[in-house]
C-alpha cells in the first residue's frame, strides 16, 4: 500500500512541476498523470481483490491527493510558486543588464532564481528570457519577459504573452 501511495506522490509531484513552466512540459506533464491514474487503478483493483484490508480513510488519502493537485493545476499555483520563489532573482538581473534599445543579445547567468535560462534579448520595448527548459509543443521556445510598457511595446510575431504581475510576462512562441 505504501508503494501506491509513493507512486501517487510521485505522478503529483511531476504534474506540479511539469505546471511550473512558463509553458507546460507536455511530456513531464504527460508522465505524471500516467502515474497517477495507475496508482488510483491500482487503488482500485487492491479495494476488489483486498476489501478486508482496505478502509475508507486510506480511500480518501488519494481522493485528497488527486483533488489538491487538480486544484492547483487550474488555479495556475505552481508557477505562481516558483515564479514567486524566482522574481526577486530576475529583478536583480534586469538591473544589471544593458538599457533598453536596439535588438541585442545579453549575458545572462544559466540559472536565475528556480529556472535555467538559455539565454536573453534587449528590445526597445523589454527583456527577453528563453528557458532551457521548454515546452515539447512550442516552436521557439518559452520563458519570461519582462515588458514594462506592456506586449505592445514589442514586436515579436507568434510570440504568446500572458502577463504575471507587474511588468513581467510568461511566453510561447508558435510560429
Amino acid at each position: 500500500m505504501t508503494a501506491l501511495y509513493l507512486v501517487l506522490v510521485a505522478g503529483a509531484a511531476c504534474v506540479l512541476w511539469s505546471l511550473s513552466y512558463a509553458a507546460a512540459s507536455v511530456s513531464l506533464l504527460a508522465g505524471g498523470l500516467l502515474l497517477m491514474a495507475a496508482a488510483v487503478v491500482a487503488f482500485g483493483v487492491r479495494r476488489r481483490l483486498r476489501p478486508d484490508r482496505l478502509t475508507w480513510r486510506s480511500a480518501i488519502v488519494p481522493a485528497i491527493l488527486v483533488g489538491a493537485t487538480v486544484t492547483a493545476w487550474v488555479t495556475g499555483v505552481p508557477l505562481a510558486w516558483r515564479w514567486a520563489a524566482s522574481e526577486a532573482s530576475f529583478n536583480r538581473l534586469v538591473a544589471t543588464l544593458p538599457p533598453l534599445g536596439p535588438h541585442q543579445a545579453a549575458t545572462v547567468p544559466a540559472h536565475v532564481g528556480w529556472y535555467s535560462v538559455s539565454f536573453a534579448d534587449v528590445y526597445p520595448g523589454g527583456y527577453v528570457f528563453t528557458a532551457a527548459e521548454t515546452d515539447d509543443m512550442t516552436d521557439c521556445g518559452s520563458g519570461f519577459a519582462y515588458l514594462p510598457h506592456g506586449p505592445a511595446a514589442i514586436e515579436l510575431p507568434g510570440y504568446e504573452f500572458v502577463r504575471i504581475d507587474g511588468g513581467w510576462y510568461q511566453w510561447a512562441c508558435y510560429s
